[in-house]
C-alpha cells in the first residue's frame, strides 16, 4: 500500500470508516479496546504474511491516521497473537511501547493451551484477548466438551497459568455448521472467585 496508488485509496476509505463509527463511540465517551490486526502468527490473514518491517509500518501509520488527523482519543490499542508451539507472543513484529497499551493473545479451538506462556512486556497490560474451546479440525469435533462446549478446562489453564492477566474476552456460541448450544460452564466461569465483574466495579463518574 503505498501513497497515489488505488490500494492507497482504498486503504484510506477503509480506515474512514473505521474512523466514524469509532468517533461516533468517543462522542458517547466510549473506551475500544482497538484490535487491528489481530493474530499476527495467523497466516490466513493478508497482514500476517508480510515481513516484520513492513507490518510494524502498518501498524504505525494506522495509529498515527487515527490517532493524529482523525482525532481520536478513546482507543486503548491491542497488540495479539496466536500463540506458537510454545505459547509464547510475538516479538519481532511488535511495534513499540509507544504504539501498544495492552498485549495479549489469542486461545481459540485450534491453540492450545500447550505450556506456560512468557509474558514479554512486563510494563503493559496483558490480556487473553479471545478464546474458545478447542476443535480438533482434522475430527471436526471439540475437545473440551461433554455435552455441550465447555469453557472449564481452557478457563482454569488461563486462571491458573496466567496469573498476570488482567482480563479475558470469551466466545458467546458459535454459529454455522459447528454450532452447539450454550457454554456449559459459562456461569461458572464468571462467578469463579478469581473473576472481577462490571458489577463488582463503581465505574461511573470516575
Amino acid at each position: 500500500v503505498h501513497d497515489g496508488t488505488e490500494e492507497y485509496g482504498n486503504f484510506r476509505a477503509i480506515m474512514d470508516r473505521w474512523a466514524e463509527g469509532l468517533g461516533e463511540l468517543q462522542d458517547h465517551g466510549v473506551v475500544v479496546l482497538w484490535r487491528p490486526y489481530n493474530e499476527i502468527t495467523n497466516s490466513s490473514k493478508w497482514w500476517c504474511r508480510q515481513p516484520a518491517d513492513q507490518f510494524k509500518k502498518l501498524y504505525r501509520y494506522t495509529f498515527h491516521y487515527l490517532t493524529d488527523q482523525k482525532h481520536l482519543n478513546n482507543l486503548l490499542w491491542v497488540y495479539d497473537a496466536k500463540p506458537s508451539g510454545r505459547n509464547e507472543l510475538t516479538l519481532s513484529h511488535y511495534p513499540g511501547d509507544e504504539y501498544v497499551d495492552i498485549v495479549g493473545y489469542t486461545m481459540n479451538w485450534d491453540s492450545g493451551p500447550v505450556a506456560q506462556p512468557t509474558h514479554p512486556y512486563p510494563k503493559k497490560v496483558f490480556g487473553c484477548v479471545e478464546f474458545n474451546v478447542r476443535f480438533d479440525k482434522r475430527k471436526h469435533s471439540y475437545l473440551d466438551i461433554t455435552r455441550d462446549y465447555d469453557y472449564g478446562p481452557k478457563f482454569r489453564w488461563m486462571r491458573d497459568n496466567l496469573p498476570y492477566a488482567s482480563f479475558f474476552m470469551s466466545w458467546d456460541r458459535l454459529s454455522g455448521p459447528y454450532a452447539r448450544g450454550t457454554p456449559a460452564s459459562v456461569r461458572a466461569m464468571y462467578n469463579d472467585p478469581t473473576v472481577c465483574n462490571r458489577s463488582d466495579i463503581d465505574w461511573r463518574d470516575q
